[in-house]
This record gives C-alpha cells, sequence and structure tokens, in this order.
C-alpha cells in the first residue's frame, strides 16, 4: 500500500501519558501513535495544529490502528477545526440528545465534560461521537442504538454501570486509557462492529467485564489493571444458542514493541467460550486462571504470562484442517503456570509449542485429537507430571519397524540434540505416570539421538536395542545362529543336513551335546565355534539384564 499526501488537524493529544492524538482527517476522528509522530519529530500537539505527511492506512495488523506515518511535508498552528467540540460542560441525558442529533455531518467531541446518568435506547446516531477525558457520573447505557461511525471513549472515567448492549457501531470503539474504578461493571454484550481498543492502560472496576455474544469482524484489544473477571462468552445466559466471532483477539500485545504500555494484570480469571477467532495472542498478562473451551481458533497464542491457578484449553478446534508444514497452531510459550495446564478433547492441527514454560503442578494431555502433522515443541518445558491419554495419540501411523520402536510423532527430530532433550523429560514422565514400555520406547530415541556416531547406534541401539529392547537382541541372536551356521555349511563339507544350525545353536550358547567329528582345538572351525560361543554369551548377558531390568521395575 503506498503513502499518499493526507492533512491531519490535532483535536486532542493524550494529557495523561502522551502516548496518542486524536485527528481529524478528511472528516473523520482518526488514532496516531506517539511512535508515529516521533518519527516525524513531532513530540507534542496543540488543539488545532495541522500537519501534512504522507501516510497510509495501517493494515490489519496485530493492535495497530490509525495512521503509519511516512515523512513530514508542513506544521502549522492554530488551524481551522472542523469538528464541533463542547468543552467543561455539565450534561444530562436530555442535552445529550439535543446536541447530537443536530443536521450535522461533522464529528461531536466533548471534552472534559461531567455527564448524569444517561439511559438511551433504540436510537440512530449519524454523527461520530468522541467523549474524550470525561466524567459520567452515574450510569452510562447506550443499548440497541446504531452508530454510523465510530465511537471514542479515550481517558474517560465511569463512576457506575457502562453498557452499549446490542448496539451497532458502523466504525471500531475506541476506550483506551478508561478508568471504570467505579462500584458499576462493563457490559459490551451483544455488540457488533468493527475493532475495540480497550487497552493502553485501562482500570477496571469491582464488577466484571461482559463482552459476551459479540461480533468483531477485525480486532479485540485488552490491556491494563482488572479487579474482576473478563467474560468472552457466545452465550451468557441464554437458552438459545448464540454465534458469536472475533477476528482477533489480544491481550497484553503492544503496538510499539519496546514499551510497556500495555502489560495487562487480571486480578480474576478470563473466560473465552464458544467463540469463533481467527487469532488469539495473549502477551505479558498476570492473571488468575485463564479457560479456552468450545472455540474455533487457527492460532492461539500465549506467550511471556504468569497463570496463577489453571490454564484450561478444552474442547477446541485449534489450527487449520489443511495446513502447512511449519505452520504452529497452538503456542504457550515462556509461561508460568502456578497449577495445573489442562489440555483435554481438542482437535490440533498443526504444530503445538510449550517451550520453556513452566507448571507447578501436573499437565494433562488427555483426549485431544493430534494431526499426523501436529509437533509439540518440549524443549525446556518443566512439569512435576505429565499424564498423557490415550498413548496412542503420541505415536505416528507409521509401519512398526523390526529394530526399533514406532516414532513419537509429538516430537519434531529436525535437531537430534533438541530432540534428545524432550525424549529425556518425556521418558521420566512417562515412568512416572507408570508406562514403563512407553517410557523404554522413548529411553530408546533419547540414546538414539544423545549418540552422534553411526557406528555406536548400530552395535548398541540396532543390535542390542540400547539395552531395553529385548526383541533387537532376540532377532540379533536368531541372526546370529543363521550366520554362523551358513559359515559352518561352507567351511565343514562333512558336516550335512541341519547339523551345521544344531552347531551353530550349541556353540551359541556355549553348551555341546552329542557326538562330533573330531576337530583339531587350534583349527579354523574350533575358532570360528569359539568366536560364536563369546558372541551368544555376550548377547544372552545382555538379554537377561535388560529382562531383570524389566521384572524389577
Amino acid at each position: 500500500m503506498t503513502y499518499d499526501l493526507t492533512k491531519f488537524t490535532n483535536l486532542y493529544f493524550d494529557s495523561k501519558n502522551h502516548r496518542f492524538s486524536i485527528s481529524q482527517v478528511n472528516n473523520s476522528l482518526e488514532f496516531v501513535h506517539w511512535y508515529e509522530l516521533k518519527k516525524l519529530n513531532i513530540r507534542s500537539l496543540s488543539k488545532g495544529d495541522t500537519f501534512r505527511a504522507y501516510a497510509r492506512k495501517y493494515n490489519l495488523e496485530g493492535i495497530s490502528r490509525g495512521y503509519s506515518l511516512e515523512s513530514l511535508v508542513s506544521l502549522n498552528s492554530n488551524g481551522n477545526l472542523g469538528a464541533e467540540i463542547i468543552e467543561n460542560e455539565e450534561i444530562n441525558e436530555g442535552k445529550l440528545i439535543k446536541i447530537i442529533t443536530n443536521k450535522h455531518i461533522s464529528p461531536i467531541i466533548f471534552i472534559n465534560c461531567r455527564f448524569s446518568e444517561i439511559e438511551i435506547e433504540h436510537h440512530t446516531f449519524n454523527r461520530e461521537i468522541g467523549f474524550i477525558e470525561c466524567s459520567f457520573l452515574s450510569n452510562m447505557r447506550m443499548i440497541s442504538c446504531d452508530f454510523i461511525k465510530n465511537l471514542w471513549f479515550p481517558n474517560c472515567r465511569f463512576m457506575k454501570h457502562f453498557s452499549l448492549k446490542n448496539s451497532v457501531i458502523k466504525g471500531s470503539i475506541h476506550m483506551e486509557a478508561c478508568n471504570f474504578s467505579g462500584a458499576g461493571g462493563v457490559s459490551l454484550r451483544g455488540v457488533n462492529c468493527r475493532s475495540i481498543y480497550f487497552d493502553l492502560g485501562v482500570i477496571g472496576g469491582d464488577d466484571l467485564v461482559w463482552l459476551n455474544e459479540m461480533t468483531v469482524s477485525e480486532t479485540l484489544s485488552i490491556g491494563g489493571i482488572f479487579n474482576n473477571e473478563i467474560q468472552i462468552l457466545a452465550n451468557q445466559d441464554s437458552d438459545v444458542k448464540c454465534t458469536s466471532s472475533i477476528e482477533n483477539i489480544y491481550i497484553g500485545s503492544e503496538i510499539y514493541n519496546y514499551e510497556k504500555a500495555n502489560s495487562t494484570s487480571i486480578n480474576d480469571k478470563v473466560t473465552i467460550d464458544g467463540i469463533c477467532i481467527e487469532k488469539l495472542e495473549i502477551n505479558e498478562l498476570d492473571v488468575n486462571g485463564l479457560n479456552i473451551r468450545e472455540s474455533e481458533v487457527r492460532l492461539l497464542s500465549i506467550d511471556n504470562t504468569n497463570i496463577s491457578n489453571v490454564l484450561s484449553i478444552e474442547s477446541n478446534m485449534i489450527g487449520e484442517q489443511a495446513p502447512s508444514p511449519d505452520s504452529i497452531a497452538l503456542a504457550v510459550t515462556n509461561c508460568s503456570i502456578g497449577r495445573h495446564f489442562k489440555i483435554e478433547k481438542n482437535d490440533v492441527f498443526g504444530k503445538a509449542s510449550f517451550f520453556s514454560t513452566a507448571v507447578s503442578d501436573v499437565t494433562y494431555l488427555e483426549n485431544n485429537t493430534l494431526s499426523d502433522k501436529t509437533t509439540i515443541n518440549l524443549i525446556k518445558f518443566t512439569s512435576s507430571r505429565f499424564l498423557i491419554s490415550p498413548l496412542s495419540s503420541l505415536y505416528s501411523s507409521e509401519r512398526p519397524h523390526i529394530f526399533r520402536p514406532k516414532k513419537f510423532k509429538i516430537i519434531d527430530e529436525y535437531n537430534s540434540e533438541l530432540a534428545a532433550e524432550q525424549y529425556c523429560s518425556l521418558k521420566h514422565w512417562l515412568s512416572d505416570s507408570g508406562h514403563l514400555d512407553h517410557e523404554d520406547e522413548a529411553f530408546y530415541f533419547m540414546r538414539h539421538y544423545f549418540t552422534s556416531s553411526k557406528i555406536k547406534r548400530f552395535i548398541f541401539g540396532t543390535i542390542f536395542g540400547w539395552g531395553v529392547r529385548l526383541t533387537n537382541i532376540a532377532i540379533s541372536s536368531i541372526l546370529t545362529i543363521l550366520f554362523y551356521s551358513f559359515i559352518y555349511y561352507c567351511i565343514e563339507p562333512k558336516i550335512k543336513a541341519f547339523s551345521p544350525l544344531s552347531l551353530s545353536f550349541q556353540s551359541f550358547l556355549g553348551s555341546f551335546f552329542g557326538k562330533w567329528l573330531d576337530f583339531e582345538p587350534d583349527g579354523l572351525l574350533a575358532s570360528i565355534v569359539t568366536l560364536e560361543t563369546a558372541t551368544g554369551v555376550l548377547l544372552i548377558t545382555v538379554f537377561i539384564g535388560a529382562y531383570i531390568r524389566k521384572l524389577l521395575r
């Protein structure tokens, strides 16, 4: 997308944290982040300042919003304001309706105004409305209303309940840095809009945040400090099943990677239930509990998050049904989980990663359907116990190999050393849960990938089965007997019929029965018999040792 010469007229510059400007562009209100202004060497703006710059609208990428600026052309003070601005007034419901229903196409902005109780239902607003640094002293409810453009509440203070229930906003809802520390909660139940920006330091109240039954075509961004639960549900309390879709959900994500303007703390849990989501991204979140269930998510990413209680991911469809080879469907990385990590009854298409995540108690990976392309990155993943059910979900669908166990499909083996580390962890978890046969199989691959020498892999792995696969030792013994019997048959024509096989079998055991031809003790045949006996003793000793190890466990 190309940059076009665009005129911006500043109407408000964030006086609290200097993080954004709200400017008028072509009779619409637009968001401009401070970093975009910094690129033009603009540190602050006064009301009415006008500048021209090459700019373009942000694509749908992360939580970026408004305009990206390229180069400044001109900067002037005291430009003409096209918007209607009302400042520092006391406004009630009747006065508000009278002002915003005037037949005027320009935006209407309230700055530093104080509002008494507002209860508006089934009303259509034909102007873009902005409430900036306003205080709502009582309930603020605009229910089942239609807004033809964006709706703005940046840096507003709400003393009681706030609701936009069942309203339709043709644009986006901007609630950057709002303060809901009063007695009421926040309800956006049933809202239909393009995006909701509920971030950049929002302060939640003592009641719940209801973001239920919404349809958001682009982005829902959440960031700030919340004292109560945040709900994002498809069905809040209705018996009739609703459909709810949110294209992208971001919690704690930053507009600018090198700042911490959107770090999020929730002193309760977050529940996401029944939502169709393209991308769910959670970063830098400190939360009591996180539940994600019965949702369809193409990409679920949780990173650098501290969860004090339980992380539950249950009954979801995660990933694309025809994923590319390297596509990530589920990522829980660099996280700390205070109690349990539950991944249950999910359909996972694509790769998963639990890299560098620590679980204090138990990880449950149970009753999931994993595609053939699903691998799980367990590098630096720690958990006191790891319970897996059914165990068949760990294995690939390949045909069994005679000299090695069936491969674990969940371990990506592109790097031998990293694969060995993951098999080491898996071996311990399988042992703790009593699945000793499966532990042996994980041990086999651990030793295989820790050993780089092909000769050692052949001798200790293929022949001796790393001391855990009895079948390898048994097959190697049978092949040894057959090999030596063939030698006996070739070098001693006096031995006929099945005698070479019998001689080889007895030589292998080191115990001879029956009458054999007289041979010189230092002859070729005697030397070969002695060599086979030594080989047989070695294989039998390893077999008995491996068998006793299995019995003792």
